[in-house]
């Protein structure tokens, strides 16, 4: 298997999250045979360009549920930062959209777990096999991977038809792939397509609040699957719930610097200490 990139979001005249960039180079050092990390300069609200990316895309008020019932207290919808971070997701979605090229996406404070190993080699031998439409293989949107038809229709729905961002990168990805499974008009051609139809894996993601993989084909499968947790939600499935293999580092010593974007309408306790939001992070100290 020859060696994917995973293009890396990182800022790089900031010191946090330079930190997590090499902190995440050194975790992934056990699958350096099938993994380079490519350092990308993220979109913040300092780039020249940050103005005409934002512009691009229809804003809304967050509508997640811990968010949703202050978001409306803010002029506009999301902080410069929480904006400047869709915007790179957004970016490189469009690059995907344009080339051949396979490749990951992931953020600077993604970690990868070694003792699930055995697991990421697999998944990754399984995009290979299988040509999937998206594989979420993180915390969120900390390493992901779309299909270049995928990205494609994601990047229209975004800029051209103007799709709603009323959440973040991770849930707006996930009604994104909601979407693309309907077989509306603008990817008619896909779900009609013999690689389709012959396929019974499309997707793979994380289940279980981002702790476990599943697998899944259309629509119903990703509205099942996507968001649910299992102390909520339990379903019996043929397919092997995979440990996911990477996550979220975090350093408490940052402080409320231990993340890079400022959640706006997050409590101030979210805010300040980062670390108690939900998610299996891994501390680096």
């Amino acid at each position: 298997m020859k060696k994917m990139k995973f293009y890396q979001i990182v800022i790089p005249d900031n010191y946090v999250s330079m930190r997590y960039h090499e902190e995440s180079v050194k975790s992934f050092e056990p699958v350096s045979d099938i993994v380079e990390i490519v350092p990308w300069e993220a979109i913040t609200p300092d780039h020249p360009d940050f103005e005409e990316h934002e512009s691009r895309y229809n804003w809304q008020h967050s509508l997640t549920h811990d968010s949703g019932r202050r978001s409306k207290d803010f002029e506009k919808p999301h902080s410069p930062t929480e904006r400047a971070g869709n915007c790179s997701h957004w970016e490189l979605t469009r690059l995907r959209s344009i080339t051949d090229e396979k490749f990951f996406i992931t953020e600077h404070d993604c970690y990868f777990k070694s003792q699930y190993e055995e697991q990421f080699r697999w998944a990754l031998q399984f995009l290979e096999e299988r040509d999937l439409e998206y594989m979420n293989l993180g915390l969120y949107m900390g390493c992901y991977y779309k299909s270049r038809n995928f990205a494609k229709v994601s990047y229209e729905l975004l800029h051209k038809y103007q799709f709603p961002i009323n959440c973040g990168p991770y849930l707006t990805s996930e009604r994104l792939l909601k979407t693309y499974m309907t077989g509306s008009d603008y990817n008619e051609s896909f779900m009609q397509s013999e690689k389709y139809k012959n396929s019974d894996i499309t997707f793979v993601t994380g289940y279980a609040c981002n702790e476990r993989l599943t697998m899944g084909k259309d629509n119903e499968d990703v509205k099942e699957y996507m968001g649910k947790c299992a102390n909520r939600y339990q379903r019996e499935t043929t397919h092997p719930w995979w440990q996911v293999p990477t996550t979220q580092m975090m350093s408490r010593s940052f402080g409320s610097k231990s993340v890079t974007q400022h959640h706006q309408a997050y409590d101030e306790e979210m805010i300040q200490q980062p670390w108690k939001r939900q998610g299996p992070f891994h501390f680096i100290d």
